[in-house]
Formats: structure tokens, C-alpha cells, sequence
């Protein structure tokens, strides 16, 4: 995890684009519906490790997998 002030129009986009598609969708939240309660630990693991990003830091570009 790391914080910055993002100026980058792509970066935003990218996180725009995930929310919309993952978290407006309410109906998601079903896959990760346990009786009452949210499987966290799941639900983070799937938000954290399916979505490739790429970032220049520092001049270089990376790419941080979300």
C-alpha cells in the first residue's frame, strides 16, 4: 500500500473504472456473502490481486498488480 497525491489521469481512470465495475454493483457482495456476514478476507484478496496496473514512479514504469 502507498499513499501519493495522484495528478495521473490514467491512474485515476483505471481506479474509476475498477470501482464502477466491482463495487456499484452491490450484487458482488453476494459471492462473498457468508449467512450475515462479508468474507473479508476474501473479498480483499479478490480486489487485491486480479487487476495489473501500470504506474510511472520515478521515471520508470511499474506495474503494481490490484
Amino acid at each position: 500500500m502507498f499513499f501519493d497525491k495522484l495528478t495521473d489521469r490514467v491512474t485515476i481512470s483505471s481506479m474509476n473504472h475498477f470501482q464502477a465495475y466491482f463495487m456499484d454493483d452491490g450484487d458482488r457482495f453476494y459471492d462473498f456473502a457468508e449467512g450475515n456476514l462479508i468474507r473479508t478476507r476474501a473479498l480483499n484478496k479478490k480486489v487485491n490481486c486480479d487487476y495489473l496496473m501500470g504506474m510511472t514512479i520515478d521515471g520508470k514504469k511499474n506495474y503494481i498488480l490490484e
